[in-house]
């Protein structure tokens, strides 16, 4: 992912008259880049963990689905071994 700063600074040296291939050139990113860049709305964020949340960017968790069970398992029994957590995630799988 770019990092919104760097989003930012080529949003600004567009504004300020430079060419796709300048900008490009001058914050040293890829043509194509620029171009992903200037059809996103402007940045108003620099927070990229933030804004990765606020747009659900990446692959979701694998791990999620068994956040419930192991929270549920934690709460019961919270000196519980991290294989018997594993092994009881299993087997709920199964």
């Amino acid at each position: 992912m770019i990092p919104q700063l760097k989003r930012h600074e080529i949003q600004v040296l567009l504004k300020a008259g430079h060419t796709r291939e300048d900008t490009a050139r001058i914050a040293t990113v890829s043509l194509r880049t620029v171009q992903r860049v200037v059809e996103e709305p402007a940045v108003q964020y620099v927070d990229d963990g933030e804004e990765r949340a606020r747009r659900k960017i990446g692959r979701p968790s694998s791990a999620e689905p068994f956040r419930v069970l192991v929270e549920k398992l934690l709460q019961e029994e919270p000196q519980i071994l991290s294989v018997e957590v594993l092994r009881i995630g299993i087997s709920a799988c199964l």
